[in-house]
């Protein structure tokens, strides 16, 4: 996985290699560690099991982006939309795609929003460039509040 996109971080974090490491990064585990706080949308940490880890993560996914992604036509506009991604996304754009553009983002989440959401998104796509046109002003990050929230155990253990 890739270092969050803080400058410092490349120099504070760690430079570890493990054997069990992944070699090519998954967006979908930003979305399922929890850290506690009250910027990921549930206080569950669920339990990932070896032989659904996939499914855990792609609904985990649909949740995660189910909670904090909008995406909305600009008011008088009928071409364009005001996209707004959790900053974690921005944080990590490299786990996402090659160019670590908003663009591959919002591909990479695509098939985990509501069908509302992605009907939305669709206004903006380019398909000569096969990438999703957005402007400097549609994009937005939301906060990240790093205030601490209780965490539990999941009531379904499946």
């Amino acid at each position: 996985m890739s270092y969050p996109s803080n400058f410092l971080s490349r120099f504070v974090l760690p430079k570890s290699q493990y054997h069990f490491a992944l070699v090519r990064p998954d967006f979908r585990i930003n979305f399922a560690l929890n850290a506690g706080s009250l910027s990921v949308p549930t206080s569950s940490v669920p339990i990932y099991k070896a032989d659904i880890l996939n499914e855990q993560l792609n609904q985990i996914t649909r949740q995660f982006v189910g909670y904090t992604i909008s995406a909305k036509l600009k008011k008088g506009s009928k071409d364009d939309v005001q996209i707004t991604l959790p900053k974690i996304c921005q944080w990590f754009a490299e786990d996402f795609g090659p160019n670590a553009s908003a663009s591959d983002v919002i591909v990479a989440i695509e098939p985990y929003l509501s069908n509302e959401k992605r009907e939305a998104m669709r206004i903006i796509w380019n398909p000569k460039k096969n990438i999703y046109d957005i402007g400097i002003f549609s994009l937005k990050y939301l906060p990240f509040n790093y205030e601490c929230r209780f965490l539990t155990a999941p009531t379904d253990l499946s």
